[in-house]
């Protein structure tokens, strides 16, 4: 037939061709698929949200000084957390204007650092709760949706400031490739608009705008 001696003349150019476009379908599903599981997990988390888990708590005492767990910490509204290096005005962006009463950061970002999901970099990352610098972990909590989005943990009630962005400091510091894998997904900066105490174990409610 006609489309078989096209097929036939041109078959040094069709079959690479063929054989290119296989290869891109199965870089793209092993490569990108969790990409788009992740997103489509993290809309599904959105939607049904109703509450989440505070997991932990640490503070530094100063700036780059080693991350401490508590079990129960008391927040100061325009200040931070008692006795972290905010609080106390010696951390490393201290003299910086900005919201940073309290640094918040999901679980599930270094359960999927852990698994290499999405596969951003060479292979998986540890990162650890005690490592990440942010002040709380949470569990089962949109951080990003909370923008502008006053919350509730234990006596505290704090307001979503802006997307905590990741920085070089804590890759350096930690010797990890963290920038890029925790873009969009650094967690998120808040202040404080009713103090109190805070426990692990906590739960964490969005209140009504």
């Amino acid at each position: 037939t006609f489309l078989s001696s096209i097929l036939l003349h041109h078959k040094k150019f069709f079959v690479p061709t063929i054989r290119f476009i296989s290869f891109v379908k199965v870089y793209f599903i092993r490569h990108y698929s969790s990409l788009y599981l992740y997103y489509f997990n993290l809309k599904e988390l959105i939607m049904n949200w109703k509450s989440g888990l505070l997991l932990h708590i640490h503070i530094a005492p100063i700036a780059s000084a080693k991350m401490v767990e508590l079990n129960t910490a008391e927040l100061v509204p325009g200040k931070g957390i008692v006795n972290d290096r905010y609080y106390n005005q010696n951390g490393s962006y201290s003299k910086i204007p900005d919201i940073r009463d309290v640094t918040l950061i999901e679980n599930e970002v270094l359960d999927a650092l852990a698994s290499n999901q999405p596969p951003l970099q060479e292979k998986p990352i540890i990162l650890k709760p005690i490592e990440h610098r942010r002040n709380l972990t949470t569990s089962g909590v949109p951080l990003n949706y909370l923008v502008g989005k006053k919350f509730q943990i234990g006596e505290v009630i704090l307001k979503g400031g802006r997307l905590n962005f990741p920085c070089k400091y804590l890759a350096d510091l930690l010797k990890k490739p963290l920038v890029l894998p925790l873009y969009n997904r650094s967690g998120l900066n808040c202040s404080i608009e009713k103090g109190g105490i805070i426990k692990k174990g906590d739960k964490i409610i969005q209140l009504e705008d």
